[in-house]
């Protein structure tokens, strides 16, 4: 089994006096590529690989409250690959 994705979003924020500021899941796309294999009837494995872009986050972590700079910085994309192995047990009653 296997699955290949490309997800495109866009969040905005309205009422900040910048006209439509990107919002916190303001991510332009996230593709990924998953596939598992079942290897008995016990075992399986799964991965799944996956690469946000740009995501924004919020400039100021100092605690203060900046409306104008709000989720004004991104962060560069990045990858990741998730690895999953599942075992299976069947109890008798």
């Amino acid at each position: 089994m296997y699955g290949i994705s490309a997800s495109p979003g866009r969040t905005q924020i309205h009422g900040t006096g910048r006209g439509g500021a990107p919002g916190a899941f303001d991510q332009r796309i996230l593709t990924s590529l998953s596939g598992g294999y079942r290897f008995d009837e016990f075992w399986e494995a799964s991965l799944r690989f996956r690469t946000p872009r740009a995501a924004v986050y919020p400039v100021r972590g100092d605690g203060t409250q900046d409306v104008a700079g709000l989720f004004s910085g991104r962060v560069e994309g990045f990858h990741a690959l998730d690895v999953r192995v599942d075992r299976r047990w069947n109890f008798s009653r």
